[in-house]
């Protein structure tokens, strides 16, 4: 298994872990950093309001997704390979689902379309993973049974990457968030290098693909996940710079002339160190965003309000 770097929170958690001071932690760093913004049209601020603290099994979590009534988790590289289901009503998990002859390289991200459920194990901090894939769930599995079969596996590469030197948290190859739509994943990378992200697309279906980049966008820091609002047409992404969490909401976007013109910026100044790793779309719309646990704070589910 590949060693997991947590990403550049981690010379601030080494500095505050010393420090039982969460509230005071958090008045201090809100008052005294600002938000940046590089290329947004618009850019406001947004508060993380706290619905839920997740239980110890989900301190790693990296992706989820809403479906039939439950928040379903995925964890980090290393942990099992598991969809564990969240119910937001009891505070607690209430299904727990294994992926048979699946190893948890580096889950990294939960997405769905109709019928399926995509797993993305294609965490690559280092830049130098040859065996990135997507992992297929037939919906239908997880509704009969607690320890289901891939329905296929999406393996793939990137088509412009001919350097696989290791380069821990220096590299443009790792990725954290990905979406299916219209019958193909997106990809959106997660570049060290110039905190930015590039969309790389490929078919929707099992086999094996070079992902052809695509459209930038300046994203003014690293992409750790991504969720869509069918209704409103936006595309969302999660992500952090300066230790401060943000989304951006891509309006009127279309997979088809992807493009990021329209776009809304909201920092999280008062979510300071929070590390945040996961979105997606509650059952009334709202939007949901998960932290891992830390030395500083616990795993955490919050609802965005901006």
């Amino acid at each position: 298994m590949e060693m997991k770097f947590k990403s550049s929170y981690s010379k601030y958690i080494n500095f505050f872990s010393m420090f039982n001071m969460e509230r005071l932690l958090t008045v201090f760093l809100t008052v005294s950093i600002l938000p940046t913004c590089s290329n947004s049209d618009e850019l406001t601020e947004g508060m993380l309001i706290v619905t839920h603290e997740l239980p110890e099994i989900l301190s790693e979590n990296s992706g989820m997704a809403e479906y039939n009534g439950l928040l379903w988790f995925i964890n980090d590289g290393g942990n099992e390979p598991v969809l564990h289901g969240f119910d937001t009503r009891q505070g607690s998990i209430e299904r727990q689902v294994y992926v048979i002859n699946v190893e948890n390289i580096d889950w990294e991200e939960l997405t769905q379309d109709e019928s399926h459920f995509y797993i993305g194990d294609f965490g690559n901090n280092s830049g130098n993973r040859k065996d990135l894939r997507i992992i297929i769930l037939d919906k239908e599995d997880l509704q009969s049974s607690d320890s289901v079969y891939p329905s296929g596996i999406i393996n793939f590469s990137y088509a412009d990457q001919s350097d696989f030197t290791p380069a821990p948290q220096n590299n443009s190859y790792d990725c954290e968030a990905f979406l299916v739509r219209k019958d193909s994943v997106l990809l959106f990378t997660k570049d060290w290098v110039r905190e930015e992200t590039t969309v790389y697309t490929m078919p929707a279906k099992e086999g094996e693909y070079q992902a052809r980049p695509g459209a930038r966008f300046d994203s003014a820091g690293l992409i750790t996940g991504a969720t869509y609002l069918d209704p409103e047409k936006q595309l969302v992404l999660l992500g952090y710079t300066n230790y401060i969490p943000f989304i951006w909401i891509i309006r009127d976007f279309d997979i088809e002339q992807i493009n990021f013109r329209n776009a809304l910026k909201i920092d999280f100044t008062s979510a300071f160190a929070v590390q945040t790793e996961a979105l997606a779309v509650s059952d009334n719309g709202s939007i949901v965003i998960a932290s891992e646990g830390t030395a500083v704070f616990p795993a955490r589910l919050y609802r965005a309000e901006y």
